[in-house]
Formats: C-alpha cells, sequence, structure tokens
C-alpha cells in the first residue's frame, strides 16, 4: 500500500513538474523504488499487452540479450531495438501462436530468474528460464534457456 501510494504520488508530481529540469529525475523514480522482480515482471505485463514501447524503456541501451539456442532466433541481440525487429517480432512466425506463462520467480537484489511454459499451435509445449540481471533500473543482460533442439525442429522460419 505504501509503495503504490509514492508511486501515485510521484505519478502527479510528473504531470505538475512536466515543464521544468527535474522532469528526467521524477520519469526515473521507478529505478529508485522499484525491486528488479517488479522492474522485470513489468516487461512481462508489457510484452503481454503487446506495449513494445513500455518494454524498451526498461531496457539498458546497450543490454545484452542472448537466445540459447540452434534454431533460427538463436543468437545474441544488442539494445532492445536489436531485440525487438530480430527476435520477438519473428517470434510468431517462427512458432505460430507462441505464448509463454509465468510458473515461477526467484529473485535478488540484481538476478531475476523466471521459470515460463512454452506453448504455440500444434501442441508445442515446453519449459524453459529466463534470467536477467537488473542495475540501476534497467534490464542489462537477459539469458532464454530452453530445449533448443525441440524447438529447432518445429521451427517455421
Amino acid at each position: 500500500m505504501v509503495l503504490s501510494s509514492v508511486k501515485s504520488a510521484l505519478n502527479n508530481a510528473l504531470v505538475r513538474d512536466s515543464m521544468n529540469c527535474n522532469t528526467f529525475r521524477l520519469k526515473q523514480w521507478w529505478r529508485i523504488i522499484m525491486t528488479a522482480e517488479e522492474i522485470v515482471m513489468g516487461g512481462y505485463a508489457a510484452f503481454g499487452s503487446g506495449d513494445m514501447e513500455a518494454l524498451g524503456k526498461i531496457y539498458h541501451p546497450e543490454c545484452k540479450t542472448t537466445f540459447h539456442g540452434s534454431h533460427a532466433l538463436g543468437g545474441e541481440y544488442v539494445g532492445f531495438q536489436d531485440l525487438l525487429t530480430n527476435m520477438l517480432a519473428r517470434l510468431n512466425d517462427a512458432w505460430p501462436g507462441f505464448n509463454l506463462s509465468v510458473d515461477k520467480v526467484v529473485s535478488d537484489d540484481t538476478n531475476v530468474c523466471v521459470f515460463c511454459t512454452f506453448t504455440a499451435d500444434g501442441g508445442l509445449s515446453g519449459k524453459g528460464v529466463h534470467s536477467f540481471v537488473v542495475e540501476n533500473g534497467l534490464e542489462v543482460s537477459f539469458d532464454l534457456y530452453w530445449d533448443s533442439a525441440y524447438w529447432a525442429e518445429h521451427c517455421k522460419i
């Protein structure tokens, strides 16, 4: 309750102070009061609703994403735009009907591991882990692990 009150007050402060030099500092309030887990889970909410603009705001400009796997989307991506264009935008092409659900989250001050179930059309289903490192309120590292042989076998691109 206290955290939501602080968030509400800071959001209201953004409206009142939108024209002065404190705007940038106020716009970055989540870096001070949100945990690494809250930041990462906010990203899942943004992804789930299709809000790529909000998702991009939690990535450091040089965030390194590694999709561990021997399939068309496997590899390294640097920065959110690279990730969005070359991986996220192609998920449904690779595995039509692709979806994920969060099973469990384990975190500390900077590390967040999200255990997921992935599904796609045709009865595809599997488990995997997303591992994030969050520093100064931004994701600086994102590693994706799953049964790459299984998903490569069913990849459409």
